[in-house]
């Protein structure tokens, strides 16, 4: 089992899976070489990835870029925090993330 730091938010936590299929801790490389030296599994990935490959193996079951930006939660982050500082009494004006 490998752990990482506890996520302060959501999104926190889904960037840190995010980055974790992209550049795997030395113990995930070194678990996965050690269960497949021949490197001819196919690894399946949890919602949270987007890499084609994992472990230098074909992989199924992340997300592609596009689909990933639709579901970028920034937009969501700054509505959030702005509820917070202004209420939700009246009008929030929130400008989409670049």
């Amino acid at each position: 089992m490998i752990e990482g730091r506890k996520a302060q938010s959501l999104t926190e936590e889904s960037r840190s899976w995010v980055q974790f299929a992209a550049d795997p801790p030395a113990a995930a490389r070194t678990a996965v070489d050690d269960f497949d030296p021949d490197r001819t599994a196919l690894c399946l990935l949890g919602a949270f990835a987007q890499v084609d490959r994992y472990c230098g193996r074909e992989s199924r079951g992340g997300r592609t870029p596009a689909t990933a930006a639709l579901e970028d939660k920034s937009l969501n982050d700054a509505v959030e925090r702005e509820c917070l500082n202004d209420g939700v009494s009246g009008r929030i004006r929130v400008d989409p993330p670049a």
